[in-house]
């Protein structure tokens, strides 16, 4: 699970870095952690969501459950 969120984390600085074009293969490694942890056996009845947009186009690069309605943990 450490390393799926690793994962995760490098696939979001990679994509923030990317000011330019779209970093491809960050993407396809962000949404493969995704995947990975919506299967995780440690996350099985969690609840989580989560969205990365292109700041230029507004076209989401990667979701999970992007649409779902959920309480904040703190505030």
């Amino acid at each position: 699970m450490k390393k799926l969120l690793t994962i995760l984390f490098i696939g979001i600085t990679v994509v923030a870095q990317s000011q330019t074009k779209i970093d491809t293969i960050g993407i396809n490694k962000l949404n493969g952690a995704l995947k990975a942890l919506a299967v995780d056996e440690d996350l099985k009845h969690a609840n989580w969501s989560f969205c990365i947009t292109d700041p230029q186009t507004g076209k989401v690069l990667a979701a999970h459950e992007s649409e779902k309605s959920l309480v904040p943990d703190s505030s």
